[in-house]
């Protein structure tokens, strides 16, 4: 087991140990290792993606939120992505680094799987 994992769970038995808590309680909701589990925001950057985007989003819908900035597609890439999330913001294209760091910018989860669909 990982060292801050350990840490985290001695932590949690000391509080136990001093704190008597109620199976149900909001005490015990609150230290439940349920509770340590960090979100996951989805990342995606696209343009003109119709036929790829809805199996893209789809591999990732189990996230806590999805992300994508579109880069003003003339396709139907918005109206696929609207199924899935309404976290959807255009931006005009200033590069690959540009684009991927503005949508990590918007996340509100640290952890974030990223896809970006370019062609050439």
């Amino acid at each position: 087991m990982p060292a801050p994992m350990r840490a985290v769970l001695q932590a949690v038995s000391l509080l136990r140990a001093t704190r008597p808590m109620i199976p149900g309680s909001r005490a015990a909701e609150e230290f439940s290792l349920n509770s340590w589990k960090p979100g996951v925001s989805a990342v995606v950057v696209c343009f003109n993606e119709e036929d790829n985007i809805g199996s893209c989003l789809e591999s990732v819908k189990w996230c806590d939120e999805i992300i994508v900035v579109d880069s003003f597609s003339t396709d139907r890439t918005l109206e696929i992505c609207s199924r899935y999330t309404n976290r959807i913001t255009q931006r005009l294209w200033k590069g690959y680094r540009d684009q991927l760091s503005f949508a990590i910018s918007l996340a509100k989860e640290k952890w974030m799987p990223t896809s970006t669909s370019l062609r050439n």
